[in-house]
């Protein structure tokens, strides 16, 4: 075998034991690093994803209702 067919090998192999991840992007507020945060269900997730794009000042009206402005 040449060095070219075993990187492809390689690769290959590399590509099979990788688990496949799906990055979200939402604008569904989540603090990872607090253990009470509620995280967002896939069904929320996709539902705002639909949603039209907010200006600041909505996505706080909408997502920060206590914050003052």
């Amino acid at each position: 075998m040449n060095r070219l067919t075993q990187s492809r090998l390689r690769r290959i192999e590399r590509m099979k034991a990788e688990p496949r991840v799906r990055y979200i992007i939402s604008d569904i507020p989540y603090n990872p690093f607090d253990p009470d945060a509620r995280k967002p269900t896939i069904e929320e997730i996709e539902a705002s994803l639909r949603e039209p794009e907010m200006t600041p000042e909505e996505w706080k009206a909408k997502y920060c209702p206590d914050e003052p402005r």
